[in-house]
C-alpha cells in the first residue's frame, strides 16, 4: 500500500482533567487529539468548518482504529502526525500518530477513512477540483512504505501448543 511521509502535524499538551481514574490520558482525549490534527489537516485541503457549514462539503469519518502503545501522563508534550495512505475521489485513507514530543516514543497510533459528503443533500460526492489538485500535489505515489501498524486486524493471537 502506498504511503506518505508525514505531511501535517500538531502539538498539544496532556492536561490535568484529561487523567482517568488509571493515572494516565483518558481514551476520549486520544480521539480528541487525533481528531483536532485530522480537522487541521481538512482545513488545509479546504473542507474544513467553513466549507461544511457553507454547504460546499466536509469529510466524514467512516471507519477508525486505534492503537494504545504507551502511556501518557499528566503534562507530557505530544506531536500528531499525518501521513496520507491512499485516496481516490471521494475517499481519503489515513494514518495518524502521536509521539511523546520529549522522547519521540510514539504513544498511539489511528488509522482512518473518511468520505467527501455535500453538506447540503447529506451523501457522498466527489471531491472538489481544488482539493483533488491538492491531493495530487501533496500525493508521491509509492515511494515511501506504509507504517508496519497500519491495516492491523483486531483479534486476540492465541498461542498454539507444540506438537510432540
Amino acid at each position: 500500500m502506498p504511503a506518505t511521509r508525514p505531511i501535517f502535524s500538531i502539538g498539544a499538551t496532556v492536561a490535568a482533567d484529561w487523567i482517568d481514574y488509571n493515572g494516565h490520558m483518558s481514551v476520549p482525549y486520544y480521539a480528541h487529539l487525533f481528531d483536532r490534527c485530522a480537522e487541521r489537516f481538512y482545513e488545509h485541503l479546504g473542507l474544513g468548518r467553513t466549507s461544511a457549514q457553507g454547504g460546499r462539503g466536509s469529510l466524514f469519518s467512516l471507519e477508525h482504529h486505534t492503537t494504545f502503545l504507551h502511556e501518557l501522563m499528566e503534562g507530557a508534550a505530544v506531536t500528531i502526525s499525518l501521513q496520507l495512505l491512499d485516496w481516490d475521489e471521494k475517499r481519503l485513507h489515513y494514518f495518524m500518530s502521536m509521539a511523546n514530543s520529549a522522547t519521540g516514543i510514539v504513544c498511539a497510533t489511528s488509522e482512518q477513512l473518511a468520505i467527501h459528503v455535500n453538506t447540503r443533500e447529506r451523501a457522498s460526492t466527489s471531491l472538489p477540483a481544488d482539493v483533488i489538485a491538492k491531493l495530487s500535489e501533496l500525493w508521491p505515489g509509492d515511494t515511501v512504505d506504509a507504517p508496519k501498524e497500519a491495516g492491523h486486524i483486531i483479534r486476540i493471537r492465541r498461542k498454539r501448543p507444540v506438537q510432540e
